[in-house]
């Protein structure tokens, strides 16, 4: 038994349901939960945290429609506190490690190459920054999260929507083939808990070609790699002077 309160966001207008939702988590204690109920099932909701509050949030699924969605959204109870005399399992610490540039530069070549038949495709140099800069947010990547976003601000990218992007299903400054290629980049990043999911995959598809799609897919698999590469060995952060310029409206 539970007295977990109810949100009820069916009455709350699409565009700002989100915002409420994450608002009632945040107001949390750790170990408590509230029980939301929607008019849709929540699947995107689900992706969004999984995105921004990775490992800090329960979901427990109890009733799948086809009229009502119920799920109870809870905090886990706070972790143990940690010995001073070690640091806690998982602490980052920012001394670079060593230079995979160096040590294998065939490597990078290969991850070069990937990015060159991307660059080659039809897809807009502006939402291939977001792409990069979404799934690097996801992966905490602060080394390509600079590169890109001063790579997007090179090429004319609007500031208001880089400050927004880690909310962008809540903000209006994106296309509905950003929309999709967002979606796109957080189901495959997030992929153990997304499983690259049918209304992704459709979204996608609807505003992509099959050559586009490939290519997207190929993007996010290659910012993936990067941010593992950058993240895994430490790569110093903040250097990084973005040689690119005004890209043409069009795209490539």
């Amino acid at each position: 038994m539970t007295d977990d309160r109810i949100l009820d966001v069916r009455a709350v207008p699409h565009a700002g349901r989100h915002t409420q939702i994450f608002e009632a988590f945040e107001a949390l204690d750790a170990g408590a939960g509230f029980e939301l109920v929607n008019d849709h099932d929540p699947k995107p909701l689900y992706y969004q945290f999984a995105a921004e509050r990775p490992g800090a949030f329960t979901w427990d699924s109890l009733e799948e429609g086809p009229e009502v969605w119920r799920v109870r959204l809870g905090r886990p109870a706070a972790p143990a506190v940690a010995s001073a005399a070690a640091p806690a399992a998982g602490t980052r610490s920012m001394t670079a490690r060593l230079d995979y540039r160096t040590e294998l530069p065939d490597a990078i070549e290969a991850m070069s190459g990937l990015e060159k038949v991307v660059e080659s495709s039809t897809l807009e140099p502006l939402l291939l920054e977001l792409v990069k800069q979404r799934a690097s947010q996801i992966n905490g990547c602060a080394y390509c999260l600079d590169m890109h976003t001063k790579d997007a601000v090179a090429i004319g990218e609007d500031e208001q929507r880089l400050h927004l992007l880690a909310v962008w299903r809540e903000a209006p400054f994106y296309t509905p083939r950003e929309r999709a290629a967002l979606a796109w980049t957080e189901a495959l990043t997030l992929l153990p808990e997304t499983g690259a999911p049918d209304e992704a995959y459709e979204a996608m598809a609807h505003e992509f070609d099959p050559p586009e799609q490939v290519a997207l897919s190929l993007a996010i698999v290659a910012i993936n790699g990067w941010n593992r590469l950058a993240v895994g060995f430490r790569r110093p952060v903040g250097s990084y002077v973005s040689h690119r310029h005004q890209e043409p409206a069009a795209g490539r």
